[in-house]
């Protein structure tokens, strides 16, 4: 019974890292895109003048 514990335990523990560095990629990933939305919007805003 004690093995079987330890066993649950240690799947546990291997689930909660692989959704932590998950969940931290994603965010990662998130600000990145976030990041080049806003660098491409304003170099299109540079170079092409708005139509008055």
């Amino acid at each position: 019974m004690k093995h079987h514990l330890t066993h649950i335990g240690m799947v546990m523990s291997f689930h909660h890292r692989v959704t932590q560095s998950l969940t931290e990629f994603y965010s990662f990933d998130f600000k990145s895109i976030k990041f080049c939305e806003t660098l491409c919007y304003s170099v299109v805003n540079e170079f092409i003048p708005e139509k008055e």
